[in-house]
């Protein structure tokens, strides 16, 4: 065959080809598209997985921003809005459009927070994912109230997304008054804070959690000794069977840690529980012997995650007044250059009796680095 020849047997190939893909373009841009959009939503699934744990709580897979001296709190990385925060989350998911309205735990990674970041101008950006995807919600400074740190914001008209403060529940002073520019850096721990927050409305039901953020340790520049924390604990108890605001039970504690950073293991109890029922005016103390154990767990990035159970010595104790067979998962972070804080998040649950419906709790725990004493190397 001559090289005249080749050239054209060539082209013509090369014409037959092109007809034969621009006959079924269509088809196949629909297919790579339909392809493209499965490996898409198999990634968004995948991505929820690795952040998820049982209970509603989840790890931000976003990096992690560390405190490398005493300089890098809050209040010197947070008001400039450069840095964005990974976080650590809780949620409950409740729901108003069942025929029984009803609170649950949600799936596993279906809803958490994967950054916190202020928009510069004392307001917050935060990106929730919610299902696999993520969405960006700008809450600017004017949404929040004068006396109290909450707000709310519209992501696009369609979705509620809410933000509030926790630290100013947790007893810091009767006097003490309420905390207003959280970017200006006022939390009450230096290196981290604690927010309350809130995606979805009234029409379709919303998840509801807490979240913890903060310049955390670096696992290299652990402590080599030990070290013993106190600080605090603020939750919610909800029934499986209603979603209202009045069958909500708040709880508050005193939580103490003991951390060995030498053989890299944390773990201890929560005491001094209180409750205060929707209705109520006052915290009343759970009678004595009620405390939540906190079990041994591993040091790993600076991270734990341990079980807990509650215990109350009396058996026959009235469900509204025992902790007794609550259990769940407590995930926390150290936060500070020489883990000089600890901040974390707890979900659990009681089972239903014949009697009581299912229960679900969530929360968060802190530590002020004040009352920390001083390590033991």
């Amino acid at each position: 065959m001559s090289t005249l020849t080749r050239t054209v047997v060539a082209a013509f190939s090369v014409l037959v080809l092109t007809a034969v893909l621009a006959g079924c373009s269509g088809t196949s841009a629909a297919r790579i598209a339909e392809r493209l959009e499965v490996q898409r939503e198999q990634w968004r699934l995948d991505r929820q997985k690795l952040a998820g744990l049982e209970g509603g709580l989840a790890r931000s897979l976003q990096p992690a921003v560390y405190a490398e001296n005493e300089a890098d709190t809050l209040a010197n990385l947070l008001p400039g809005g450069e840095t964005a925060f990974s976080a650590l989350s809780v949620a409950l998911w409740r729901d108003y459009r069942a025929e029984d309205y009803g609170t649950a735990q949600p799936d596993l990674g279906s809803a958490y927070v994967k950054s916190v970041s202020s928009d510069g101008e004392g307001g917050f950006r935060v990106i929730f994912v919610i299902d696999g995807r993520e969405s960006l919600s700008h809450l600017p400074a004017r949404l929040f109230s004068a006396d109290i740190f909450s707000g709310s914001a519209q992501d696009n008209g369609l979705v509620p997304y809410s933000l509030w403060s926790w630290t100013d529940s947790f007893e810091a002073g009767p006097d003490e008054p309420a905390t207003t520019g959280r970017t200006d850096g006022s939390s009450h721990y230096d290196y981290f804070d604690i927010n309350g927050w809130q995606a979805g409305g009234a029409l379709v039901g919303n998840f509801r959690g807490f979240m913890t953020y903060g310049a955390r340790t670096r696992p290299e520049k652990f402590p080599s000794g030990s070290a013993t924390y106190e600080g605090r604990l603020e939750a919610e108890v909800w029934r499986a069977d209603k979603w209202e605001w009045g069958l909500r039970t708040s709880i508050r504690g005193t939580i103490h840690l003991e951390a060995n950073f030498g053989q890299g293991e944390i773990g201890g109890r929560i005491d001094a529980l209180r409750v205060q029922r929707r209705a109520a005016d006052a915290f009343q103390a759970l009678p004595e012997g009620n405390s939540i154990d906190i079990a041994s767990a591993p040091i790993d990035e600076a991270r734990m995650v341990a079980e807990w159970v509650g215990n109350d010595p009396n058996e026959n104790a009235a469900p509204h007044d025992t902790i007794g067979g609550f259990m769940g998962t407590l995930i926390g972070e150290f936060y500070g250059p020489s883990a000089d804080e600890v901040g974390g998040v707890l979900s659990g649950r009681r089972a239903a009796t014949a009697t009581t419906p299912e229960q679900f709790l969530l929360g968060a725990c802190a530590i002020e680095n004040e009352i920390i004493p001083t390590l033991n190397y």
